[in-house]
């Protein structure tokens, strides 16, 4: 009885079906990229069933280039400032990744990645401000945004998304590409 219960769990984990990875590609102060973040991506992690069957990672770097390594500098499509709210997205999905998107879109109302901004939105969605700002004004901020640098391939548009790997320039249609690209039985939200 054991070995038959043993046998049924483990072909349950073999016949599961992998995740699929999908990497939302915006930048902090692209208009289209905050509507992607409002809409289509706030959809996606309300989208239960979708959740579920992915991996989701929010990379705010977009068009943003390495300029050196170390130490780190960049530049960005929008400019100086927008390098600084990205770092403050890269550390709000960092040390709040359940309230990060959240974060981000409370900040992009205002365009304002500022301290009193970022301690605004902290304090609504009850995280740490002072972590946040410490981690995008000092080493960490920079080596998340060398990482999202190394992770965000060339990209013609923003914002995009890589669906397994595969980038799409039509971010609205996120749930379709996760659903197209999932092997395993469709969720209800899929059909």
């Amino acid at each position: 009885m054991k070995f038959a219960a043993v046998f049924a769990l483990l072909a349950i984990c073999v016949l599961a079906a992998p995740k699929v990875e999908v990497k939302a590609l915006v930048e902090s102060l692209c208009p289209d990229c905050i509507r992607f973040t409002k809409g289509a991506l706030l959809e996606l992690t309300q989208t239960k069933d979708i959740m579920e069957i992915i991996n989701l990672e929010i990379v705010p770097y977009g068009k943003a280039h390495i300029v050196t390594r170390d130490p780190p500098t960049f530049t960005c499509q929008h400019g100086e400032k927008e390098c600084y709210g990205n770092k403050v997205e890269l550390c709000s999905l960092f040390h709040n990744p359940d309230h990060g998107l959240a974060m981000m879109n409370c900040m992009q109302k205002t365009y304002s990645f500022d301290d009193e901004t970022v301690k605004k939105c902290a304090a609504q969605e009850g995280v740490d401000a002072e972590a946040i700002i410490a981690c995008a004004n000092g080493e960490e901020g920079s080596k998340l945004m060398l990482r999202a640098g190394d992770i965000t391939p060339t990209l013609s548009y923003v914002p995009s998304v890589l669906v397994n790997d595969k980038l799409f320039t039509d971010p609205e249609n996120v749930i379709k590409h996760i659903c197209d690209a999932y092997t395993g039985e469709k969720p209800a939200s899929c059909k």
